[in-house]
């Protein structure tokens, strides 16, 4: 796959993002563990770092979005493929929702 030159600045934005947003992460989990022990200004700065966080995960969601545009993954088929194989990983010759009967000791 060729990226031109607008996924390219692209790529490098998200890149850079992705860092920013792992950072606000570490920052954020240090805030929510002050915050919890002693209160008080470290839970706005929690909230700001999550707020950072949401922010910088969109250029990395826009760079993903490129290459995957005209992809969909539907639910549907990936159930029905995970009935048609789940009986052969088993080992089972029929559905396992057959219904066997039950027979009891005399």
């Amino acid at each position: 796959m060729i990226i031109g030159p607008d996924a390219a600045a692209l790529g490098g934005l998200a890149g850079a993002s992705a860092l920013v947003a792992a950072v606000a992460t570490v920052l954020g989990a240090a805030f929510l563990v002050l915050f919890f022990a002693k209160g008080g200004l470290w839970g706005l700065l929690n909230d700001i770092a999550s707020i950072v966080l949401m922010l910088a995960t969109i250029p990395v969601l826009l760079f993903l979005a490129m290459f995957t545009s005209g992809r969909t993954v539907s639910p549907g088929v990936l159930i029905s493929t995970m009935k048609k194989l789940m009986p052969l990983c088993l080992g089972a010759s029929g559905s396992l929702r057959a219904r066997t009967k039950i027979q009891f000791a005399p």
